[in-house]
C-alpha cells in the first residue's frame, strides 16, 4: 500500500494531487445534513428517539449536551451553531409567522411592526 502525505492529497487535481479539501469541513457538512433531517422531519423514528432522550421538553436548538451523551448525539449537538447561522425562514402562506413577537432586524435597530390605532 502506498501512503501519501495530507499535503500531497490536498493538492488540486490539475497539479497532480487528489484534490481533497478540508476533511473537518466535509465531516461537519455531512453531520449538518443529518442534523437538518432531525429538524425538518420530526416524525422520523430517529428524531423521536433522540428527542425523547436528549431534548424532551425543548427543541433541537435549545437542547443541552446532557449527561453521558452518545457519540451520535454529541456529533449532532456540535453542529447546532453552524445550522443556526445558516437557517432562513420560509414564509410560504405566513400562517405560522407571528409578526408581533418577532424582531425583524438584528442589532441596535431591532424594529417591530407598528400600526395606527
Amino acid at each position: 500500500m502506498h501512503w501519501l502525505s495530507w499535503e500531497r492529497l490536498s493538492v488540486p487535481k490539475i497539479f497532480g494531487g487528489m484534490g481533497f479539501k478540508s476533511l473537518r469541513a466535509f465531516n461537519l457538512a455531512m453531520i449538518g445534513k443529518q442534523a437538518w433531517k432531525l429538524i425538518s422531519n420530526p416524525d422520523s423514528l430517529i428524531t423521536k428517539l433522540l428527542k425523547a432522550k436528549y431534548f424532551p421538553h425543548s427543541d433541537y436548538f435549545s437542547a443541552s449536551i446532557g449527561h453521558n451523551p452518545s457519540y451520535v448525539w454529541r456529533s449532532f449537538w456540535s453542529v447546532r451553531n453552524y445550522l443556526k447561522r445558516g437557517l432562513k425562514w420560509s414564509i410560504g402562506m405566513g400562517e405560522t409567522i407571528s409578526v408581533w413577537n418577532q424582531l425583524w432586524l438584528k442589532g441596535p435597530l431591532s424594529l417591530q411592526p407598528t400600526t395606527e390605532v
